[in-house]
């Protein structure tokens, strides 16, 4: 059964800039939060790990600098790659990950189509995913559950750009905290 509240994240468009710096801010601002008491890791995803080194990783290319103007770095020593896209939940996902120090901090994975029914579809299989391995969610809101983690967060964000639809899944390490800002 299709939940209503999915359908109607659905039809939301996201506003402003992009995806992957929309995230960064709400890391931001779940670094800024009181978590739950957080007893379950982030998510399996792929062959990706929080905090796992980067070195070694085959397939990456780094941002371009068009890609850095748009999304920005966060942190000093900061580097973005696009990976190898993966199949995740019986579907193809794009991969971004972000580095600091050699090291992956954050996990992004885009999936995007025009099929509204195919998106609600995905949508309805990773929120169960998410909350068979991490429970309900900590923070909700009408396009958007965050889950708080032993190792960091999980996002899970619904939108639309234009005639496409997105689910975005974002983690993000509990390393942040220590990260100097980009100066």
């Amino acid at each position: 059964m299709r939940s209503p509240c999915l359908m109607r994240c659905c039809d939301l468009a996201f506003v402003g800039i992009s995806v992957y710096g929309i995230t960064s801010g709400l890391t931001v601002a779940a670094q800024n939060r009181k978590p739950a008491l957080a007893t379950s890791p982030s998510l399996p995803i792929g062959r990706y790990k929080l905090d796992m080194p980067i070195e070694g990783v085959t397939g990456l290319t780094e941002f371009s600098q068009a890609e850095y103007a748009t999304y920005g770095r966060n942190f000093d020593g900061e580097k973005n790659y696009n990976a190898p896209t993966i199949d995740f939940l019986k579907r193809r996902w794009k991969v971004a990950l972000g580095t600091v120090g050699g090291k992956v901090y954050k996990i992004a994975l885009y999936f995007e189509s025009e099929s509204k029914n195919t998106v609600i579809d995905v949508s309805t299989d990773v929120m169960q995913y998410c909350q068979q391995r991490l429970g309900k969610a900590s923070e909700q809101q009408e396009a958007l559950f965050m889950w708080d983690t032993s190792d960091g967060n999980v996002v899970v964000q619904f939108g639309k750009a234009g005639s496409t639809y997105m689910i975005n899944l974002f983690e993000t390490s509990r390393a942040v905290r220590t990260f100097a800002p980009k100066r």
